[in-house]
């Protein structure tokens, strides 16, 4: 490739922005292969994935099978994907007060950007519903999260948290809840309230949307402590 049109090149002369998608995922594997140029490369995995975000969000060791990428390749898109959805997230250390679904979406949804399996989220708030912090419960199969309450609550006291939100993500786009989301939600619910810990909402969210069972009317019980 000419020195003039090589993307590191074409960055410094004419900005980020006037790259390709190959030509921005070339300059981060920096190589391509023995039969493959680095553009020719970049193009080949875009196609393959279908977008740059399945790619960015791919699973490691699926990336390094991929002829001509390797530990460090493979590492290096990883290392991207997670930077990308690290400058989406709030910073918790804002403890930005949590009165809507829409707030639960937005902190949330950088998380889950890319997940395959289902993970469930706690939101551990204060007596004003500030966000104390957000914890990883777990990491389940493709239909369900696998966790059950007292996980939860295990850590929401370990918050000291006056009141909880939790939140999962639904890798197949859809927000209709599930049998059992609902019965975890009502479980969970209950057995809050007998500790002394407000259950505010369980906030459905995906890439494109959220649901919230409170708004969706699915919380039918009182469930704030007195």
């Amino acid at each position: 490739m000419p020195f003039r049109e090589r993307p590191r090149e074409r960055l410094q002369k004419f900005g980020a922005s006037s790259l390709s998608d190959s030509e921005l995922l070339a300059i981060i594997l920096r190589s391509g292969g023995t039969t493959a140029g680095v553009i020719e490369l970049s193009t080949k995995l875009l196609k393959e994935f279908g977008s740059l975000r399945k790619l960015l969000f791919a699973d490691l060791n699926y990336l390094i099978s991929i002829r001509y990428l390797g530990v460090a390749k493979a590492a290096s898109i990883c290392a991207v994907g997670e930077l990308a959805a690290r400058c989406f997230a709030p910073e918790e250390l804002d403890r930005p007060e949590i009165d809507t679904p829409l707030t639960v979406y937005d902190l949330i949804r950088p998380r889950i950007l890319g997940k395959e399996k289902e993970c469930l989220y706690l939101l551990s708030l204060d007596l004003r519903n500030k966000l104390i912090k957000i914890n990883l419960i777990s990491v389940g199969t493709l239909s369900q999260a696998l966790s059950d309450s007292r996980e939860v609550l295990r850590t929401a006291l370990l918050n000291n948290a006056s009141s909880i939100i939790i939140a999962h993500n639904h890798p197949s786009g859809g927000l209709e809840p599930s049998n059992e989301d609902r019965l975890f939600t009502e479980r969970l619910a209950l057995t809050a309230v007998q500790i002394g810990i407000n259950f505010l909402d369980h906030v459905i969210v995906t890439s494109d949307g959220h649901y919230s069972f409170k708004k969706g009317g699915l919380l039918s019980f009182n469930n704030e402590r007195r």
